[in-house]
């Protein structure tokens, strides 16, 4: 369970980290 909930934490924390990125690229563009 620990583990299963671990690498979902880990997947939305890389989506907000890639959906940050275009947002902060797109603001500077």
């Amino acid at each position: 369970m620990l583990s299963i909930a671990a690498d979902l934490v880990t997947d939305i924390i890389g989506l907000i980290v890639m959906i940050a990125n275009q947002l902060i690229h797109s603001i500077q563009a």
